[in-house]
């Protein structure tokens, strides 16, 4: 018999109502619910980064647009890392 994998827990966090409009947007981009986009990006983000096609490195860019906007950002420092070696032409974020 297959076991399913059921929902059971729930994460919450709060934001601001600007927040609240910014993550709501982007989840309507990518035709998803907030929760539903919330789910996606973090268990994308658990399991190792980004995924592998074209259409969620385009929703993974979006995101990262949106979180950089986000004031007090402890990850603002490393998106901008990432991006000033992507603009260097090193075409990774690994470092050399």
């Amino acid at each position: 018999m297959v076991k399913l994998n059921l929902r059971t827990k729930s994460i919450g966090t709060r934001v601001s109502e600007q927040e609240y409009a910014r993550l709501e947007r982007v989840a309507q981009k990518a035709s998803k619910t907030l929760a539903e986009w919330c789910r996606e990006v973090m268990l994308t983000s658990a399991n190792g980064g980004a995924a592998e096609t074209a259409v969620a490195g385009a929703r993974a860019e979006a995101l990262m647009a949106e979180v950089v906007a986000l004031p007090r950002n402890p990850a603002k420092r490393a998106v901008q890392t990432v991006q000033r070696r992507t603009a260097d032409g090193r075409g990774d974020a690994a470092p050399h």
